[in-house]
């Protein structure tokens, strides 16, 4: 650990092209995605609109038969279809299917005994529709809550530093968190969800957390050299980190509810280019300010 610190910490100007080229990257794959579908990311039923039909039914189903013969059948390939289990038994207990708008809830409901070859009963079936004009007002709220959260991320670093510089720093380097999970989803064709959303605010106000402690170390306090403030700075996030990353991979492997499972996706995507973009890009701009302004003083 100590060889690999002290190669990070001489190279650490060279080390910053890494998460600088992989937020172009990501970028890039973000404008690509509206240039050819209109939108930054893909977006489920509870973003876009939708209708959702959840049944019950305990017996094994191949999902990818049946999502084609519903595309087949309802002429749309806007479909997903997913298993639902019990929270504590973790038995299969039904399915859901999310598509377009417009569907008629007695058409999918034949579909899907046309495949199974058996009856639904009404008191299996649940069915909801999200009107697409909801869903995209929604959408724009979220993209008004990043704006918001990312000018009072700047105003609370820079009332503590006391410098725009470093505030910058920490929300670029949070920013470039959420961007870069937008990006693996978009690379993975998984589509964000209400849930999602809410994750994400949840990986900036972590990642501030990260930032602002490296920066402090970097920035604020003056006992010990530089070096050994970074290196218990260093040692404090990896703590959290593990801790925190044993516990998602948790939650992604036992838990039986969908929305778990995608909270913990974007947590632990969000963790890894957390600790790339804190150390790697953030810890640079900040010591190379630093260095700028010593040598102003001297």
């Amino acid at each position: 650990m100590k060889n690999f610190f002290d190669i990070y910490y001489k190279e650490h100007k060279k080390l910053f092209l890494i998460p600088f080229i992989l937020l172009i990257f990501n970028i890039s794959v973000l404008i690509y995605s509206y240039a050819t579908t209109g939108n930054f990311v893909e977006m489920d039923s509870t973003l876009k609109g939708g209708v959702t039909l959840t049944f019950h039914y305990d017996l094994s189903i191949n999902i990818e038969g049946l999502k084609e013969h519903l595309i087949n059948g309802a002429e749309t390939d806007d479909i997903d279809i997913s298993i639902i289990r019990n929270m504590l038994s973790n038995e299969m207990i039904g399915y859901e299917v999310v598509t377009e708008q417009g569907i008629a809830k007695e058409l999918l409901v034949e579909l899907i005994e046309e495949y199974i070859n058996d009856e639904l009963f009404e008191d299996d079936i649940s069915f909801g529709s999200q009107s697409s004009v909801i869903g995209q007002n929604f959408a724009k709220e979220a993209g008004w809550l990043f704006f918001i959260g990312a000018l009072l991320m700047l105003g609370v670093s820079y009332a503590y530093f006391r410098d725009i510089i470093p505030a910058l720093s920490i929300v670029v380097s949070t920013l470039a968190d959420v961007i870069g999970v937008l990006a693996v989803f978009n690379l993975f064709s998984i589509k964000i969800s209400v849930i999602t959303i809410g994750a994400l605010l949840m990986i900036m106000g972590y990642s501030t957390d990260s930032d602002i402690l490296l920066s402090t170390n970097i920035l604020k306090k003056k006992d010990g050299t530089l070096k050994d403030r970074m290196i218990g700075a260093f040692k404090t996030e990896l703590t959290m980190n593990a801790t925190a990353l044993i516990t998602f991979i948790i939650m992604l492997l036992l838990s039986s509810v969908e929305a778990i499972k995608q909270i913990s996706m974007v947590l632990i995507v969000g963790m890894f280019f957390d600790l790339l973009n804190t150390w790697l890009m953030n810890a640079s701009i900040q010591r190379t300010y630093l260095e700028y302004k010593e040598s102003i003083k001297k």
